[in-house]
């Protein structure tokens, strides 16, 4: 298995307008098919990154950390919690696109927790997945709520 990290961030705004921010780590296992690796622009990158689109079409959610406990993490596709590596572990067979939908679903509720939960915008940053790939994901990860 090979894997690609993402640093994904979710601001809630509050009934003032402050915003708080919550940021997870989300890991995806994708194949060891080198040919899913092959469509890169710059050839030096060919080994060690795959292209969004194959990643989405084959990558499975894998693993997320967080800063703080998530609660009932079995309702996000959750199997159990890695004490060693800090980090939760996805069942497996989670497409990566339900598992970004299921880390914003868990950064939401922390934020609603705390009163940020009037609205909720993407970070977009490097190690982030596309803002179109986000966007989508967090306006299923609302519509679910």
């Amino acid at each position: 298995m090979k894997s690609w990290s993402y640093l994904v961030t979710l601001a809630g705004v509050n009934e003032k307008g402050e915003v708080k921010q919550e940021e997870a780590l989300y890991i995806v296992a994708t194949p060891m098919d080198e040919n899913l690796f092959k469509d890169v622009k710059y050839s030096c990158f060919s080994e060690h990154y795959i292209p969004e689109e194959n990643a989405i079409k084959h990558g499975q959610a894998y693993a997320l950390g967080v800063d703080f406990e998530i609660e009932n993490p079995e309702e996000y596709g959750i199997e159990f919690f890695n004490e060693d590596d800090e980090l939760y572990i996805f069942k497996e067979g989670i497409p990566m696109k339900e598992g970004l939908k299921n880390v914003f679903k868990i950064l939401m509720k922390k934020l609603e927790k705390e009163g940020f939960n009037k609205d909720f915008e993407t970070i977009r940053d490097i190690g982030t997945p596309s803002e179109d790939l986000m966007r989508e994901c967090l306006l299923e990860a609302i519509k679910e709520k």
